[in-house]
């Protein structure tokens, strides 16, 4: 990827992307469960809905296997962050 060719407000824009995907990872990495009661709180508002039955839903959000797909989006989501900062550092350097 040449950087060069990039105007400022394309890399402040990756910035932004970068800070917000490495941000959101991290507090999702460092509150999982605080992630999952917020989740809970939410699907409540939903589940009076005639077209999707989402108890099933509700329970798999309440399970284990939930907190570890949290801490799986989390980790994700760092790497992303990390991976834009990386470009845009070497791409600056060059």
């Amino acid at each position: 990827m040449d950087i060069v060719n990039l105007d400022k407000s394309d890399i402040i824009f990756f910035l932004v992307i970068g800070i917000f995907l490495f941000s959101v990872g991290v507090l999702i990495l460092l509150f999982p469960y605080k992630t999952q009661n917020l989740a809970i709180q939410n699907l409540s508002k939903y589940n009076q809905s005639r077209y999707f039955d989402i108890s099933s839903y509700v329970d798999w959000v309440k399970s284990r296997s939930y907190i570890i797909f949290v801490r799986i989006m989390g980790f994700l989501f760092v790497c992303m962050g990390s991976f834009i900062f990386y470009v845009l550092i070497k791409g600056i350097q060059e």
